[in-house]
Order: structure tokens, then sequence, then C-alpha cells
């Protein structure tokens, strides 16, 4: 199929910028249906401005348990889903057993949560950590490397 060179050009332009700037996913001119029914594409959100919603504060928590049953872990589990201000929550290996990521307005907003974190299911440990600064925070995929 012969090209014309405009569309060499944009396509040249195109590669650099996809490789340069690797966040940015060509959808298409079917807006990206097929990437979903491929399972690419998972779900559309908006980004929210955390700080013009009073969710500046984040706090990484750290939650040692003496549980380990497939039971405790869904009770766990539930009770967080639950829990609006967890953003982000993992199951880790070492030392620590889960990672939470919670925002919450302030100090006094964060303690309210952490109440009710700990009543969900039997803990051993929590360490919380407040974010002085939030230096990288990107939903963008390496696509290229």
């Amino acid at each position: 199929m012969w090209a014309s060179s405009s569309f060499l050009r944009h396509y040249d332009e195109a590669q650099i910028l996809l490789k340069s700037q690797p966040q940015i996913c060509a959808i298409g001119a079917d807006g990206g249906q097929r990437l979903e029914k491929d399972g690419i594409i998972e779900r559309r959100v908006a980004i929210l401005n955390r700080d013009r919603l009073g969710l500046g504060v984040t706090v990484i928590v750290a939650i040692r348990t003496a549980k380990h049953s497939d039971e405790w872990l869904q009770i766990f589990a539930d009770g967080v889903a639950k829990i609006p201000e967890v953003v982000e929550f993992y199951r880790m290996s070492g030392e620590i057993d889960y990672l939470l990521k919670v925002v919450a307005r302030d100090i006094a907003d964060y303690d309210r949560i952490y109440r009710k974190l700990t009543k969900v299911a039997e803990l051993h440990d929590v360490s919380s950590s407040f974010a002085m600064q939030e230096i990288k925070s990107t939903t963008a995929l390496p696509l290229f490397g």
C-alpha cells in the first residue's frame, strides 16, 4: 500500500512521541472499544485533585498479622474494601504482611480511619508513615522500554 509523505511524517512523529512519552496510548477511531474488548483498557477514570477535595494527607500503612488463614484474609479484605479512604491495598512478601495507601483530610481524620481499620480483624502491628511530599504519582504504565 502506498503511503503519502504526510502520513509517513505523522507516523514517524507519533512513534517518536510514543517512545518518549510511554503514558500516551493511541486509542484509534473506535474510541478504544477494541482495547476494552481485548481487556487492555480495564476502565476509564477521571483523576481528581486530592488537595482541592480536602484529602491532602497520604498515609502508608504497614500491617503485620499473626493470622494467615484464607478465612482471616477474606474477613480482612472485605473489611478494608468497605473503607473508601484506603485507595491501594497489597499483600506483601517479607516482614510486612499488608501495605495500604490511605488518603485523609488531616491527622484527626486518619485517626478515625485507623480506628475503623483496627476493628476489621485482629492485627499484630500497625505502623503508619505520613508522606511529607509526593514526588511521583502516575497511572501511566511503561508501554515501551
